[in-house]
């Protein structure tokens, strides 16, 4: 592991108003996203963001 990180990530969207359909739209992908982004983390670059040999 390259390094350590011993904290929490807090995500806050706001301006979304009374638009519920809006908030449920973002909100349901967020936890997709965090998740990605906490495996890419722990783990270094992705396979599929890697580049090709021949690049």
């Amino acid at each position: 592991m390259v390094g350590t990180f011993d904290g929490a990530v807090t995500l806050e969207h706001t301006g979304l108003g009374d638009d519920l359909e809006m908030r449920d739209g973002v909100s349901g992908g967020w936890p997709m996203v965090l998740s990605g982004l906490k495996t890419l983390l722990e783990s270094g670059l992705h396979e599929s963001m890697k580049m090709p040999d021949d690049a």
